[in-house]
């Protein structure tokens, strides 16, 4: 079974070839800082964020904010995730959580073909 790091780098890779995009992974990173007391700091922007994030231009020539969070297993969203999720869905992006690299590339082109078919 193929772990969240492989879907995520196979997505990487294959986003690309199949679609005018500009993807990358957003990485958050965790460290304790020293001092007295050592203090604990995240680098994410907002809770939540997808593994991988970018902007897809439509066959209109329009830039579409994209989102994928990847799960591997029996990995679930956080609520911080779903809220993030919410929130790029009220504001028109594209946001998918990706299990499988096949399917999410069959998916996104379903959105994109219906995207097209409004303009």
């Amino acid at each position: 079974m193929p772990t969240s790091g492989d879907i995520t780098k196979a997505l990487l890779v294959r986003l690309p070839e199949q679609f005018p995009c500009r993807c990358w992974r957003r990485n958050v990173m965790a460290a304790m800082l020293p001092g007295t007391p050592p203090r604990f700091v995240r680098s994410s922007a907002l809770p939540g964020e997808a593994d991988i994030t970018g902007i897809l231009r439509l066959p209109s020539g329009v830039g579409q904010r994209i989102e994928i969070e990847v799960k591997a297993g029996k990995d679930q969203q956080s609520e911080a995730q779903r809220v993030f999720e919410r929130m790029i869905v009220a504001h028109g992006g594209i946001y998918l959580v990706a299990r499988d690299v096949e399917q999410t590339l069959v998916e996104l082109r379903r959105i994109v073909d219906a995207l097209t078919a409004k303009n």
